[in-house]
């Protein structure tokens, strides 16, 4: 059973994230996950090519030194929804402009598993999902708490999610082959027809099979979007590609977080859908703090919000928002991620915190209908 969070003015808040703005456009692009040549906007070292299947990765798996035993439920909220999550159950595709998921990216489907995983793998984590309202949210209008900045300067995000690599063959490419949990990776496909979907199955390590479609036609500069939520599988995970008679194979290695981080997903969503806030690297099992901010320049603190993070330091907050709700630029916080700049620069900070809420689009026209193509 999920809880809802319900807030009041003058209770102590239980989720935090969002305000609201007038609409605007603008790119957000996950920027920290491209798999250009350019280092990534959070300042990381882009990784080398995968080595060809059959070959070790270049970093060694590392093995999940935590309980598999779901985590305990948030005395706050009563009680939580365990929802399994050894995968991404939401893969989905965000145009280069920051569009939110394509129709036709919808939940893959999973097989049954083959034999248990190599040593340093990790079955499956329960996480408990948390929801909070983003609407109940946005009326608590708080004043920062003391040793809370009352503004953030955050970067909203910009630009391609792929480049092209300058190969001549079938390949997948993401900008890092050794991902956290949590992280959501795009990875980009070089020499298929764009003009088509291309098929893909995701193993994890313990030989579980979910399958996901990038749809078409899509640009060079899209890819598809692929969380590694709380509670993923820990170890190597094999990717392989096929659109007819061209198939592709990369592997990458997911590991537990070295600090505390927050992920945000997906950064661009339309009113009435629900954001994904994802945390690990935090504390195990003890409470944080979630600030919320609002505006598409300079973001204004809002709120604040507690959720329980679980025993292996992660936690899953489902945000619920409605086609009547605010419009516009969020970002949520917590100390132990960012500490912004005294004084600020004009943008810092990572871009993973930050989304955006826009309006509800009208359905599409009907397929074969002037200038579609079908």
């Amino acid at each position: 059973m999920t809880v809802r969070l319900l807030t009041r003015r003058a209770a102590v808040p239980l989720i935090a994230v969002v305000a609201s703005v007038t609409t605007v456009s603008i790119w957000l692009a996950d920027d920290s996950q491209r798999p250009a040549s350019r280092p990534p906007s959070d300042g990381g070292t882009a990784s080398a090519p995968p080595a060809p299947i059959g070959t070790d990765p270049p970093s060694p798996v590392q093995p999940d030194p935590s309980p598999t035993a779901a985590a305990p439920a948030d005395l706050a909220f009563g009680s939580s929804s365990p929802t399994a999550t050894p995968s991404s159950s939401k893969s989905s595709r965000r145009a280069a402009h920051g569009a939110g998921p394509a129709h036709g990216a919808g939940p893959g489907r999973t097989v049954p598993p083959g034999p248990p995983g190599p040593p340093g793998s990790s079955p499956p984590a329960t996480v408990p999902v948390q929801s909070a309202s983003l609407d109940e949210l946005l009326q608590q209008d708080a004043t920062a708490p003391a040793g809370v900045p009352a503004q953030l300067n955050l970067f909203l995000g910009g630009g391609p999610s792929c480049d092209s690599s300058g190969s001549t063959v079938p390949r997948i490419l993401l900008w890092k082959y050794v991902i956290e949990v949590p992280s959501v990776p795009v990875l980009c496909f070089e020499n298929f027809d764009r003009d088509h979907d291309v098929s893909l199955v995701f193993t994890d390590p313990n030989g579980a099979a979910e399958r996901a479609v990038m749809p078409g036609p899509f640009s060079e500069f899209e890819g598809l979007f692929h969380p590694v939520p709380p509670g993923a599988v820990i170890g190597r995970y094999r990717v392989r590609a096929t659109q007819g008679r061209t198939t592709a194979t990369t592997e990458f290695q997911v590991v537990r977080a070295t600090k505390p981080r927050i992920w945000v997903h997906p950064r661009q969503a339309t009113a009435g859908t629900t954001v994904d806030i994802y945390l690990g690297g935090f504390p195990p099992s003890e409470r944080a703090d979630l600030h919320l901010y609002s505006g598409c320049g300079t973001q204004r603190y809002r709120a604040k919000a507690t959720v329980m993070i679980d025993r292996r330091g992660e936690a899953h907050v489902a945000l619920s928002t409605s086609t009547t709700g605010a419009v516009g630029c969020y970002a949520v916080n917590n100390p132990l991620v960012f500490v912004p700049s005294d004084p600020p620069p004009e943008v810092e900070g990572p871009t993973t915190t930050t989304f955006f809420v826009r309006e509800p689009e009208d359905p599409p026209p009907p397929c074969g209908a002037p200038p579609l193509r079908c």
